[in-house]
């Protein structure tokens, strides 16, 4: 259960690194994993980060989230892995579409959608039912759920596309979204680096 209130809480606008605290530190295997993932190699932090206290202000809001969303959704389903990479590889490539169309103060929530896109996969449910328990903006809700045309759903099908190799579809759906296609390969590149440096 503490695993769905935390995917709960990452997505609440009134989302907090107090409240994150208490949470994790109700579970004791969650503040190990976060202790084992802060001293990392890969995270490169000098010196020996001892409490769940010293830790999550050291990695911020958005890592946070992204590595809290990963251990729950490991901890909920234990053969996810190359779902959850696709699903952050979305995650990243839609922030850094937003931020290069102009809508950076909107890049946060594009990067929650990439990030639930492929939610009712991993939990075996579907996409509406989930969607209504968690706390996220109605655009994003209703571009999940293909209610609404709106951009987010605009750039998360684009995104569905590109990522099959389906050019012609892509490129048609470039125009909607009103980005210059030579910058795409190299945003879809970092996108992939990111997701694996982060795995």
């Amino acid at each position: 259960m503490i695993y769905l209130k935390l995917l709960r809480e990452i997505s609440n606008e009134n989302f907090t690194l107090d409240k994150m605290k208490d949470l994790i530190k109700k579970d004791l295997s969650l503040s190990y994993k976060l202790l084992k993932y802060i001293n990392s190699a890969q995270l490169g932090f000098r010196g020996k980060i001892k409490s769940v206290n010293q830790a999550i202000p050291l990695l911020g809001k958005k890592q946070l989230k992204t590595w809290l969303y990963f251990v729950c959704i490991n901890s909920i389903n234990d053969k996810s892995e190359i779902i959850v990479v696709d699903s952050l590889i979305r995650a990243r490539f839609a922030e850094l579409i937003f931020n290069k169309i102009g809508l950076s103060s909107k890049s946060n929530d594009a990067y929650f959608m990439g990030m639930l896109s492929m939610i009712d996969l991993l939990l075996g449910r579907p996409m509406s039912e989930i969607i209504n328990e968690l706390y996220i903006p109605t655009e994003v809700k209703q571009a999940l759920t293909g209610e609404n045309n709106n951009i987010y759903a605009k750039i998360l099908n684009f995104i569905k596309v590109y990522e099959k190799g389906e050019w012609s579809k892509a490129f048609m759906l470039v125009r909607e979204i009103n980005i210059e296609q030579e910058y795409l390969p190299d945003m879809y590149l970092k996108s992939l680096n990111w997701a694996n440096d982060f795995m």
